[in-house]
């Protein structure tokens, strides 16, 4: 056995031929390099850009560069029909600005209408509970804890509050 665990490779083996024709075509290139060269095209060493794809029996011609063409080489007659870097479409910025502005406007407008509407249903359930404690409802008892939880609904604690002005309309 050899160091790296393969095994060594007699010189009558059947496989003695293979690794030298193996590695004698290593840095060759294929025999049917024409071959692939007709199917898929060649690619430019200088640049590393794939030139073209050619058909069977049937040459390509070379690809002529533009002086605004930023897509390289490409096969000959495919591809967009539109020059590329001519008609770059951008937002205006101002555009844009425009914009996030509108909507950092109404998220504003909103949170601040619900903070409002908050703070009107507070001052409605402070004012519910007022008049119960005035009407001697003890603070710290199972009543009044009942009734917090009850106001807690906006439509449960306006109507506790219609009751009471329409008490005092009727009393008064």
């Amino acid at each position: 056995m050899a160091q790296d665990g393969s095994q060594p490779i007699d010189d009558d083996s059947p496989h003695a031929g293979e690794t030298s024709n193996a590695a004698a075509a290593r840095g060759n290139p294929p025999p049917f390099l024409n071959e692939l060269h007709a199917l898929f095209g060649d690619r430019n060493t200088n640049t590393g850009i794939y030139l073209s794809g050619g058909g069977i029996g049937s040459e390509t011609p070379p690809h002529v560069m533009s002086q605004n063409d930023y897509s390289g080489p490409s096969s000959y007659h495919s591809g967009s029909k539109r020059a590329r870097g001519d008609h770059v479409v951008d937002s205006p910025r101002k555009k844009c600005c425009e914009i996030l502005g509108r909507i950092s406007d109404s998220i504003a407008t909103r949170s601040s209408s619900r903070d409002r509407q908050r703070t009107r249903e507070q001052e409605e359930v402070d004012e519910a509970m007022e008049i119960s404690e005035a009407d001697g409802v003890p603070v710290p008892s199972d009543l009044y804890f009942t009734a917090l939880e009850l106001f807690k609904n906006s439509v449960s604690h306006r109507e506790f509050l219609n009751i009471k002005a329409h008490k005092s309309v009727l009393l008064g």
